[in-house]
């Protein structure tokens, strides 16, 4: 009764003001929703149709190990970390990606949020792609270029290209990697614990982040970041960073995998930023945001007794909560 009265509330608020489908994927098997196979709900989308990849036990994988974006989607999952933050989803279950994610050039415009990407990483080969609030564990966001599936070959084939304006932010991710030609792109308020690696041909815009090491980038504005090691390349805009200092010099740190990176309160990065916010993934007009809570309603609680009454019924007390 929980589950089914969950899914039918997180259904409605997503529907709310939205013209397109909706459409929800579970692949655990005692519950029903529309799919239960992440690339089917894909292939049988229309272009502007929202895909909600539901918190399950199970990871959602392909067999071809890439699900192929073609169209025009958004694909939203709860977020991640969500038994470490008080007050997150009342489902305490990720939805694990284990197969790559690999949008086409025909995908404009995609929004992919709140996925809890696993040892895969997200190829991004369309213009005006954003990747928000997801988490790569072990896996790199890859801009500039996709793998085309050869059905007279059955297999994939790496293809570069040059993509403008896609948009990276509010990640936890190992990697961040644009090898090809990228024209406007944004990196900012990530959380980057390995590297962020560039190109010569790219013109980006990387602002608060939190970034372990930085190479190879050009033709670029960074600012407001706190980075560790830098080895990058010419022709930058470099303003108000917070470069060579050990992460650890102005985190709290500890056990918790998000927390760890907010600013300790006597860092000289806290206030430091131009807009007089704190340097870093926290920073700016849109922080990073813990257990990457995408921006719809979310059920957070739920109270149910076990049994009704046939004077009162089944007294059900729900919390929802609005995330920015």
């Amino acid at each position: 009764m929980k589950s089914k009265l969950f899914s039918f509330l997180v259904l409605s608020m997503l529907a709310a003001g939205v013209q397109a489908k909706i459409w929800r994927v579970n692949n655990t098997t005692s519950l029903s929703a529309d799919f239960s196979d992440l690339q089917a709900a894909i292939d049988s989308a229309s272009a502007g149709d929202t895909i909600y990849v539901e918190g399950s036990a199970t990871s959602y994988t392909d067999d071809d190990g890439y699900f192929d974006i073609t169209k025009q989607l958004t694909i939203t999952g709860p977020g991640f970390y969500l038994t470490l933050t008080d007050s997150t989803l009342y489902n305490k279950m990720s939805a694990m990606i284990e197969s790559h994610l690999n949008i086409y050039p025909a995908a404009k415009h995609t929004l992919v949020q709140g996925l809890h990407m696993r040892e895969r990483h997200i190829y991004v080969g369309a213009d005006s792609v954003t990747i928000q609030r997801c988490l790569g564990e072990s896996c790199a966001i890859a801009l500039g270029h996709y793998f085309l599936f050869v059905a007279k070959s059955s297999t994939y084939t790496e293809t570069t290209l040059p993509i403008v304006n896609p948009v990276v932010k509010q990640n936890k991710v190992r990697t961040i990697g644009f090898d090809h030609t990228i024209i406007n792109g944004i990196v900012s308020n990530n959380i980057i614990y390995d590297h962020l690696n560039g190109s010569a041909n790219s013109t980006m815009l990387i602002s608060f982040n939190t970034i372990q090491s930085m190479y190879g980038v050009n033709n670029s504005v960074i600012q407001n970041n706190i980075i560790y090691l830098v080895n990058s390349g010419s022709d930058c805009v470099w303003s108000n960073n917070k470069i060579g200092d050990e992460i650890t010099a102005h985190v709290i740190g500890g056990d918790n995998n998000e927390t760890y990176y907010k600013l300790d309160s006597e860092s000289s990065a806290v206030g430091a930023a131009t807009d007089g916010t704190d340097l870093g993934a926290f920073g700016g007009t849109d922080p990073y945001v813990l257990s990457g809570l995408p921006a719809i309603p979310h059920v957070w609680n739920v109270e149910s007794p076990v049994t009704a009454t046939a004077s009162k019924g089944l007294a059900v007390k729900i919390q929802v909560k609005t995330q920015k």
